[in-house]
């Protein structure tokens, strides 16, 4: 789960740059295109470069705790643990983000360039730019978000949630009509969603079917709750 939340991560920090460099339909879609390739074709390389090589498998070292992201004196379990105790979570994220800025440069630009004619290259710039980022705060900060992402994604997602509704207060109808709206509220009920299920795991009792409701219904209880209080709430605030 940790490892398919940053795939999704990148990808919305992609479709984001996206959205706020393009302004014409036709290029957003195609730069979106462009973007979940590039995102789907750095996951499959990393994890068939992991070990066991040329596989879809993956050999692990699990984690105990956040103290095994930051080894200062470790005893290993075995030849990979011996260089990283959480193989191979560091490792993957690592070639994955390394994958992901060489296929900017060798899918997303020429799409940027010859299909909509260079006004998609400001996304490329700023990927670019971001990559390098998200690398450096993966290093000092991998076991934090390990071990926080459940939350900080569920949080982020409830409240862009209801940000948009707030701005649409006066108006759902339009809202809940235009398709990239829908898109993203789709996209975030899922990524909500796999958090939610990944702090069940967290927990050990995602096994226990008494929790699965939390999981299908809990990203949806907020949104449906200001819908349903909208009319006995005073609007006049928002407009």
């Amino acid at each position: 789960l940790y490892l398919t939340f940053m795939l999704l991560f990148l990808l919305i920090v992609h479709l984001v740059s996206v959205g706020i460099a393009v302004k014409k339909a036709r290029d957003i879609v195609w730069l979106s295109a462009s973007c979940l390739v590039e995102v789907l074709l750095s996951a499959l390389l990393a994890l068939l470069s992991s070990q066991p090589r040329g596989t879809l498998k993956l050999w692990s070292c699990g984690v105990d705790s956040i103290a095994d992201w930051y080894t200062t004196s470790y005893n290993p379990r075995d030849n990979y643990c011996a260089h990283e105790a959480v193989f191979p979570l560091w490792t993957s994220m690592m070639i994955f983000y390394a994958l992901a800025a060489g296929f900017v440069i060798g899918i997303r630009l020429p799409v940027a360039h010859f299909v909509c004619g260079d006004r998609g290259s400001r996304s490329v710039y700023w990927a670019l730019l971001y990559l390098p980022l998200l690398v450096f705060l993966q290093v000092p900060l991998g076991g934090v978000i390990y071990y926080g992402f459940p939350y900080a994604v569920f949080s982020t997602c409830i409240l862009a949630d209801l940000a948009k509704l707030t701005l649409y207060a006066n108006n759902l109808k339009q809202l809940f009509r235009r398709r990239a709206e829908q898109v993203g509220f789709a996209g975030r009920y899922v990524t909500s969603g796999l958090a939610l299920a990944a702090a069940l795991v967290f927990h050990n009792v995602m096994e226990d079917a008494r929790y699965l409701p939390v999981v299908f219904f809990g990203p949806l209880a907020p949104s449906v709750l200001f819908v349903l209080t909208k009319r006995i709430t005073k609007t006049s605030l928002w407009s």
